[in-house]
Formats: structure tokens, C-alpha cells, sequence
């Protein structure tokens, strides 16, 4: 198997950025560099537009999360709504809660065949993705991930059921060839929605 597309490690230390290289390498990434800073993954993009950011839970999850925060937070497009994938390796459903809730696009549970992995990477490209920029959130439409671990909420408004500020919702498509495509920007007031629930 071969990716058109960029593995971007995310490991802290040296260990860990060989156990996500060892965990990766079956799927053929075009290109795999270690991350320094979001100016080299925005350079990045433009070679390969298409950039996976890596990642491994580790028993810290504070710089996991400031991480997933800058990344979530840059402006240009090709990292804001770049594909973040955490291994982990028996985690806890508060791991995993965690991990949904910061804004990943998948956690994947150790251990995983080669094959199960590609295609959950591949799931990442070449179909619609739903996501949502609150004031606390950004990242992709997480409310069925964690309804089927019983945590789910009408709303990704961070668990409110009604009011609140306004968000936006994107509908995005990433592919090898432009990274990631915007083809839809809306601002969502939720107390105009309930009304027109109302009605």
C-alpha cells in the first residue's frame, strides 16, 4: 500500500516517535517528518498537501492537548482540518473520552493490523466530513463517537442542549491532491434553531 500524503509524528520523545513510525511504515506515507513547528507543517502542505498528524497517548495528555489546540487553531485550512489520529494502547474509557472530546479524528486502539489501519486512514479522505468550531471546540462532528460510549449530547455545543453562542459548521473533503477542500461554511445560531424546532 502507498499514501499520497504526509505522516507528521507527533511523539514527544524519541521512543515514541518510533513506536508511531514502526506503527505506521506498513501503510506507505509518501513522506514522514518529525514535528517541530506548525510553520514547518504549513511548508509541508505545500509539498504534500495532504498531512496526517500522528500521534501516541502517553500517560501526559497537557502537551497532547495544547498540541491538538494549535493545530485545531492555525489558519491555514490544509492544518486546521488536517486528519488527527491517536494511538492507544489499552486505554480507559476516560482515555478515550478524553481524546474524542480534544478533537481527534480517530482513535485508533492497540493493537490494530495493517490492514485495519489503512483503512481506517483511508476513511479520512474522498467523502464529506462534518465539523464544528465552537467556542471551545473545533474538530470533527464528535456526538456519535461519544454517544456510543454513552456520553453523547444533541448538541456540539460541548454537551449544552440549547442556547449558547453561535458556532459554525463546515462540510470539508480532503484528498491527496488539495489537502483539504472547504465546500461549505455556516454559522449556527442555536437559539434560532430551537425556535424552528418549535415551530
Amino acid at each position: 500500500m502507498s499514501m499520497s500524503a504526509c505522516a507528521i509524528n507527533m511523539g514527544p520523545d524519541e521512543a515514541v516517535r518510533a513506536r508511531i513510525s514502526e506503527l505506521i511504515a506498513p501503510c506507505g506515507f509518501e513522506v514522514e517528518r518529525r514535528h517541530t513547528h506548525i510553520e514547518g507543517a504549513v511548508h509541508q502542505s505545500r509539498l504534500t498537501p495532504l498531512c496526517y498528524f500522528v500521534f501516541h497517548l502517553t500517560s501526559d495528555f497537557a502537551p497532547i492537548h495544547d498540541q491538538v489546540e494549535e493545530i485545531r487553531h492555525a489558519s491555514d485550512n490544509r492544518i486546521r482540518f488536517a486528519p488527527l489520529i491517536c494511538f492507544a494502547a489499552n486505554p480507559s474509557r476516560a482515555d478515550i473520552l478524553r481524546s474524542i472530546a480534544c478533537g481527534f479524528d480517530d482513535v485508533v486502539i492497540l493493537p490494530t493490523s495493517p490492514d485495519q489501519l489503512a483503512r481506517r486512514l483511508q476513511f479520512q479522505t474522498g467523502r464529506k466530513i462534518v465539523y464544528f468550531a465552537t467556542e471551545n471546540y473545533v474538530g470533527p462532528d464528535r456526538r456519535a463517537r461519544l454517544a456510543a460510549l454513552g456520553a453523547g449530547s444533541k448538541s456540539p455545543q460541548n454537551g449544552r442542549e440549547e442556547g449558547g453562542h453561535a458556532y459554525r459548521r463546515y462540510e470539508i473533503l480532503r484528498d491527496s491532491m488539495s489537502g483539504v477542500q472547504v465546500l461549505k461554511e455556516d454559522v449556527v445560531d442555536p437559539e434560532a434553531d430551537a425556535e424552528l424546532i418549535a415551530l
